[in-house]
């Protein structure tokens, strides 16, 4: 499970590009200062990285909390 916040105008269009990840499984917007919390399947620990590293560079308006934030 993965925590990010998002700002409340840019939500719609961070849906509609996580909607195209294979490994998500739920996304869930909630209030308050993590508001998409978002469940993956991933292979192995290793693709955690690599999984923020490609939300980090295609949604420039999501922020990821450092690990033990969230």
């Amino acid at each position: 499970m993965s925590f990010a916040s998002v700002p409340a105008g840019h939500l719609d269009a961070a849906a509609a590009s996580l909607r195209t990840l294979p490994e998500l499984r739920l996304c869930t917007v909630t209030a308050g200062p993590h508001n998409p919390i978002l469940d993956v399947w991933l292979r192995g620990i290793h693709d955690v990285h690599r999984l923020e590293a490609h939300l980090e560079q295609q949604l420039v308006r999501v922020a990821l909390p450092a690990l033990g934030q969230g």
